[in-house]
């Protein structure tokens, strides 16, 4: 079977569940191969705790889930709309499909590196295998190298192309990798656009779009080639990124908090990190929903974010069931705290150079477009911020605690680890400077949009004439 034909068949039992997810919205696109993604990871879940292959899991579980969607559809396409200008919708697609489409044209001669050799492709072979070939090739110890512990996503998705193309290719696997980096950026990008109000004039949004087109090349800036090489940080990162954005930044709202369980599911079973990163954004999340007077269909909601962690919950009691462990931890360290703890903040340190000038950002807005940002429906800076720290003393704590020699493990890793907090340093002056371009010079034209909408963008087809309702400020 050609490459687009095997592509074509393993994305199509994600469309169902992406209309569901994002509706007529631009977001939508973005979420087909993420669905797929999260399907697969499932599957591959399931067939370790059981017995089976991935192929015959996945049927079952991509058969579930399309049912499930087509009983959620006819509710998601006729969900109140963002209302504006009825092209709006097709040039934030365009150009968020643009701005994460350019760095692809590097797989038109793909580089795989050593990690993704060694990790993901190897254990996308031993999932292909099935049940007894994969627990066999985990729990041997000539593969603790690889990772044996680690989530099965991104293996998972290059088994299925194998299954559905009847060859192994580590090109279309390592391009798989590499298409979900992109659309994970995009679910952040489409995010952030949907908060134009309906009355912004078309300068201002062709200022927004190219803001957002920017701020999808400095995310792949901060990840560099480790975004294309077949490497799944920006994967983890970036779909925490997209839950922090749908889940603590926009508008409370069932349509939000579906895109943003998708994308903690996406993060939980990417990587050991993206467990981290996801137990933090959900709790965030949780807490941000609480509120006295929520419907059925917002409990729900909210309810899903946390089952959203369930699999990759699953995955990690069945690796430690067995007697799994991370090869970073299979043994103490020589070196004392205090020199770990040493490098690890310098190195840190030297990564996260955004911080100084996000906050002179965050200051400058706070005494500036405070009331302004509330008035779009954009969430407080807290919840961003929060989360970056935690996850950031998180990560810090896992390298000072663990065996590896402390500077090659930095050296090593530690501009994949900051991913996610630098990527969220850069939302969050986007979304300054996004409410700064909206309103400033024209407080009598832009009028607050709807906080509880659902749109991701605009709502396909939506009438250019609606009128943006009054809604309360958003938190």
């Amino acid at each position: 079977m050609s490459i687009a034909l095997a592509v074509a068949v393993a994305l199509l039992p994600g469309i169902l569940p992406a209309l569901a997810v994002g509706g007529r919205h631009p977001v939508t696109p973005f979420l087909v191969p993420l669905a797929t993604a999260a399907m697969a990871a499932v599957a591959a879940v399931v067939m370790l705790a059981t017995a089976g292959s991935l192929v015959v899991w996945f049927a079952i579980v991509a058969v579930g889930c399309n049912v499930a969607a087509v009983t959620a559809i006819p509710a998601a396409l006729v969900s109140d709309r963002t209302p504006g200008p009825a092209w709006w919708p097709w040039a934030s697609l365009a150009t968020v499909v643009a701005a994460v489409s350019w760095p692809l044209l590097v797989l038109k001669a793909p580089i795989i590196e050593t990690d993704s050799q060694a990790i993901w492709l190897l254990h996308a072979a031993m999932i292909s295998g099935g049940h007894s070939t994969l627990v066999a090739d985990l729990t041997n110890t000539g593969y603790l190298f690889s990772h044996p512990d680690y989530p099965p996503l991104v293996p998972a998705v290059g088994a299925l192309l194998y299954a559905v193309r009847g060859a192994v290719d580590d090109h279309l696997a390592l391009a798989a990798t590499v298409s979900l980096n992109a659309c994970v950026v995009g679910v952040a990008a489409t995010g952030l656009l949907s908060r134009v109000p309906a009355t912004t004039t078309w300068i201002r949004r062709t200022a927004c779009l190219l803001l957002v087109f920017l701020l999808s090349g400095a995310i792949y800036g901060v990840t560099g080639a480790d975004a294309l090489n077949g490497y799944a940080d920006l994967l983890y990162a970036g779909a925490g990124l997209g839950a922090v954005i749908y889940g603590l930044l926009l508008p409370r709202s069932p349509r939000h908090l579906a895109v943003a369980s998708l994308c903690l599911a996406i993060a939980a079973l990417t990587k050991n990190e993206g467990m981290l990163t996801a137990v933090i954004v959900a709790v965030l999340v949780i807490a941000r929903q609480q509120r006295r007077g929520m419907g059925l269909r917002q409990r729900l909601a909210t309810l899903g974010v946390a089952l959203a962690l369930v699999p990759g919950a699953i995955w990690m009691l069945i690796i430690r069931a067995d007697g799994l462990s991370d090869s970073f931890f299979a043994s103490s360290s020589g070196e004392t705290l205090d020199t770990r703890l040493s490098a690890t903040v310098s190195q840190m340190s030297n990564q996260l150079r955004l911080v100084l000038p996000a906050i002179l950002v965050l200051i400058a807005g706070t005494l500036l477009l405070r009331h302004h940002r509330s008035r779009l429906g954009i969430g407080d800076s807290r919840w961003l911020w929060t989360g970056g720290i935690v996850y950031t003393l998180g990560i810090a704590a896992t390298y000072v605690i663990g065996s590896p020699e402390i500077n090659w493990w930095l050296n090593t890793s530690v501009v994949r680890t900051t991913i996610f907090a630098n990527a969220s340093l850069q939302v969050d002056m986007t979304a300054w400077l996004l409410v700064a371009i909206c309103v400033l010079g024209d407080e009598g034209r832009t009028s607050p949009e709807r906080p509880a909408s659902t749109s991701a963008a605009g709502g396909w087809g939506s009438d250019a004439l609606s009128r943006a309702s009054a809604g309360r400020p958003s938190e």
